[in-house]
């Protein structure tokens, strides 16, 4: 939810399907997101490391939209592994693909690509993450959102991460975790999202995950 604009606010919910198989050295993995959103007309959905430029102070009608998202797909490759050093280094590369309906303001209508590299120390239960990837953003261009003509570049950028999680037993633990980057518009905000999350496993195969995230960017107002 994002409540930055007075009067132009916007709700989003994703539902997603994913996929994922994974190696003693690769993890794969495929995520489907079905999303329904209501936003302002000529409003992008949100996305990875898409972080929109300051409004105009133009009140433009609330529409409510539904469809599939860009699906995404990811490829990391363990570089360390922390039994054999003094920490773990991993490498990512990733895909968000153009699936979703630009016209209908659920996706870019273009591809992005990131590529990232992740280290991790654990020390007893807890374990510290570092990350610093960059992000090549395709840019549509002129584009009819919602029948409002719209102009869409978006620069390359730099982000990464950094957060920590406690084990407190087998089956419970709790993450915090700052993700920041630059501005994906020109003249637009950076990226500044704070997320906490818990995870409980019920078994090896079963787990539910709680996650919080809020916006610390002045400027923006949002939170999930």
């Amino acid at each position: 939810k994002d409540t930055s604009v007075p009067g132009q606010e916007i709700s989003q919910k994703d539902i997603p399907v994913g996929f994922s198989l994974e190696t003693d050295n690769y993890i794969f993995e495929v995520n489907i997101p079905y999303i329904q959103r209501t936003a302002p007309s000529g409003k992008v959905a949100k996305s990875h490391h898409h972080e929109s430029r300051k409004d105009s102070a133009t009140i433009a009608p609330i529409v409510t939209n539904a469809g599939l998202g860009d699906i995404t797909s990811s490829l990391e490759y363990k570089l360390k592994n922390e039994q054999d050093s003094l920490f773990s280094l991993s490498t990512k590369g990733e895909i968000k693909l153009a699936t979703a309906d630009v016209a209908s303001g659920l996706g870019t209508g273009v591809n992005d690509y990131f590529v990232e590299l992740e280290a991790s120390k654990s020390l007893a239960g807890f374990t510290g993450s570092a990350s610093i990837g960059y992000a090549i953003l395709g840019s549509p261009g002129e584009v009819k959102i919602n029948d409002v003509d719209k102009f869409l570049y978006y620069n390359n950028i730099f982000f990464g991460s950094a957060g920590g999680s406690y084990q407190f037993t087998e089956s419970l633990n709790a993450d915090l975790k700052l993700e920041m980057g630059q501005a994906a518009e020109s003249g637009g905000f950076q990226q500044r999202d704070l997320s906490a999350g818990m995870e409980f496993k019920f078994s090896t195969n079963q787990s539910i995950r709680v996650q919080v995230l809020k916006s610390i960017t002045p400027g923006i107002s949002s939170w999930g």
